[in-house]
């Protein structure tokens, strides 16, 4: 995990079929990762081990466990504190990297944060679960599409995402749901396209949404709260868009990228 002015990485353990990350506290110095396990595992609950990025002493974290709403999963929670600002950590293991990115907020797309997206994305080539997460979406589902920083993430960041063969981006800020067609180059393309997901809608009021028969790249759009569960597999992502009453209104698949 990053936890710098502009970025933040978690790679960490493949026991757990998901994962959530959350705060409650000072972001740049704590954060909550929530690991989803189906019920019939029997494994106590899970801990972390995290250090910071080229140093040899891991500091363990416990969990504690609590049943997940409307699911047949259980939830093991980890509260990790004492972080330190503008340093890079690791969460044991290379099976998923979530790369996640300043989208003008406090940090300019352009520049030294494309930089440090390039670099860091060709250095995890070899992790087949690589998402980038960032807030303001490359393709809007209720703001507009020609909107600045819009624009420039599609400018700055969608070609080194394609560069590294992306299958995933999570997106936010729109306070919808959305799920794109598959991406590549400006076009539907279901070998080699980014489905980008969001748009960021659980604690705030549903937004309206483009029309999806009018908008090419949407391929679903709905005014509504969700959380998405995302289980990864070494060869696929299955996620599920779940209601706040518990119901599932979209699935989808994703095949894991190809490294190298």
């Amino acid at each position: 995990m990053v936890l710098a002015s502009f970025a933040a990485l978690a790679e960490e353990k493949p026991a757990p079929p998901g994962m959530i990350l959350t705060w409650t506290g000072d972001p740049t110095t704590s954060i909550i990762i929530d690991w989803h396990r189906l019920a019939e595992n029997e494994e106590p609950p899970a801990a972390i081990e995290a250090r910071p990025r080229g140093t040899d002493e891991w500091r363990a974290f416990p969990a504690e466990r609590f049943p997940f709403p409307h699911s047949d999963r259980l939830i093991d929670r980890i509260e990790i504190e004492g972080l330190q600002p503008d340093t890079e950590y690791e969460l044991n293991g290379n099976y998923l990297s979530i790369v996640m990115g300043d989208s003008d907020h406090s940090n300019p797309i352009a520049g030294e944060q494309t930089d440090w997206m390039r670099r860091t994305l060709e250095e995890r080539r070899n992790i087949p679960h690589l998402i980038p997460v960032y807030h303001v979406p490359a393709w809007p589902s209720n703001r507009s599409f020609d909107g600045r920083v819009s624009a420039a993430v599609r400018e700055h960041w969608v070609p080194i995402f394609e560069q590294n063969h992306i299958r995933l981006a999570l997106e936010h800020h729109d306070h919808t749901y959305k799920r794109t067609v598959p991406i590549f180059e400006g076009e539907e393309n279901s070998e080699r396209g980014i489905v980008y997901l969001g748009d960021g809608s659980w604690a705030m009021s549903p937004r309206r949404v483009h029309s999806v028969e009018d908008t090419w790249y949407l391929a679903e759009a709905r005014s509504v709260r969700h959380c998405l569960i995302i289980s990864v597999h070494p060869d696929r992502k299955e996620i599920r868009a779940i209601n706040p009453d518990g119901e599932e209104i979209d699935t989808i698949t994703i095949p894991a990228r190809t490294p190298g």
